[in-house]
């Protein structure tokens, strides 16, 4: 049946939104939608993949930093507070872009300015506390490694700092707020024997400086950050090494301290790759928005409905990405959440699985652990490490055998005869 469509519109604004939509949307509201396009049905298992993704990892490096007292320290209630911006962006930016993304329009009714305005605060807010904890991360590392003289930030100071982040972030989010309503477009589709009136909510900017604010958003959330903790980083390194060459003269515990400038490169290699993802996955949508209000005549709004998703989705999946670099460069976060999955496992093993084989060699001994009242066999291995001429401490590992999956390696703490190790 072939459709004239006359356009009804309450103004002249609303019609030059309406008008400037890609054919594609019109078609779909025509053809009563083409909700199993294979852009679409992507887009839809791309969001719903990083939201589960994204989620489930921060809500682990969540319970990870609150889970034991020595997890609490100021680097970690840092990264902690990331966790927090990442699962909001994760849990509520996403599923609002994706909806807008396939629909193309508000969905929500014009009854939901207010939350017009918070699907778009939020993520500005979180995107900001993302990128200054970033910062404030890095900016401690330097004062810890290249000037320990300095007063130490202490964890009240550091909550005190995160309040600053958060406070500044919703100053840089307000506009965001106060300038972005729903405007509402109207169509008519009329054959010879009827016609239906279908009206549409769209949730956007409102003032005319959106170039003014996508600049100043790029500069200080990806250009300042990105230039301070470059830095930051850059001092750290030279530290490192002027350490390194002045210790190799010395005569003392050469292993020691190989050790313990490894793991000061393993920590500055975490944060210098959570910079590095912050910065790749954040430029390309921000350049993309500076780009589109400036010649946003000049560049095809259908070539913009693809090209916006995939730059969001890269930026997204800087929430998807940290907890992934805390499990594989950070040994503290890595065993804690070896222990949460472990704790998971030993919930969920039957109580019937009470046969356990267990090879007999007098190097071994045998212990029942009585938990969840499932009979586990353990046994324990001694290993002795040398730390000096005058010492040694017993490294002590426990094997967790279970029938429901493979065994976990678990390291026991030492006693406080047998010292740290």
């Amino acid at each position: 049946m072939d459709i004239e469509v006359g356009q009804t519109i309450n103004s002249t604004e609303m019609y030059k939104v309406f008008y400037n939509a890609p054919q594609f949307f019109i078609d779909a509201m025509i053809n009563n939608g083409e909700r199993k396009s294979p852009k679409i049905v992507t887009l839809i298992v791309a969001y719903s993949f990083m939201i589960l993704f994204g989620a489930t990892g921060n809500v682990l490096v969540i319970f990870a930093a609150l889970k034991k007292k020595s997890m609490r320290s100021v680097r970690h209630i840092f990264i902690c507070n990331l966790a927090v911006s990442d699962l909001t962006l994760c849990t509520f930016a996403m599923p609002f872009t994706l909806t807008e993304v396939v629909t193309l329009y508000w969905p929500f009714g014009s009854g939901t300015s207010f939350l017009c305005k918070l699907s778009s605060c939020i993520p500005t807010l979180c995107v900001y506390v993302s990128s200054f904890s970033i910062t404030a991360i890095a900016v401690d590392r330097y004062f810890l490694i290249v000037h320990p003289t300095y007063n130490a930030l202490t964890k009240k100071r550091a909550l005190i700092l995160i309040l600053c982040i958060w406070v500044l972030s919703f100053i840089f989010a307000l506009p965001m707020y106060l300038y972005r309503d729903l405007s509402t477009a109207g169509i008519k589709f009329v054959n010879t024997n009827s016609s239906v009136y279908i009206e549409l909510n769209q949730c956007g900017e409102t003032f005319s400086v959106s170039i003014t604010y996508s600049m100043v958003t790029i500069i200080f959330q990806c250009i300042l950050p990105i230039i301070t903790v470059s830095i930051a980083y850059s001092k750290i390194a030279i530290q490192l090494k002027s350490r390194m060459n002045s210790l190799s003269h010395m005569t003392i515990d050469k292993k020691k301290l190989s050790n313990e400038d490894m793991r000061l490169k393993k920590t500055n290699q975490l944060l210098v790759s959570i910079t590095f993802v912050f910065a790749m996955s954040w430029l390309p949508l921000n350049i993309f928005l500076c780009v589109d209000d400036y010649m946003s005549q000049a560049i095809s709004r259908d070539r913009n409905n693809i090209t916006f998703p995939i730059c969001h989705l890269i930026s997204m999946s800087s929430a998807c990405s940290n907890p992934l670099l805390y499990g594989w460069l950070n040994e503290n976060f890595r065993k804690e959440f070896l222990e949460i999955l472990s704790c998971f496992r030993k919930q969920n093993t039957t109580e019937d699985a009470n046969i356990i084989y267990t090879e007999k060699r007098p190097s071994y001994r045998r212990a029942v652990e009585k938990r969840n009242l499932t009979p586990i066999i353990i046994y324990t291995k001694a290993t002795s490490t040398p730390i000096s001429s005058d010492n040694q401490i017993m490294k002590i590992e426990t094997m967790d055998i279970s029938l429901s999956g493979p065994s976990t390696i678990i390291p026991m703490s030492p006693s406080p005869s047998m010292g740290s190790i």
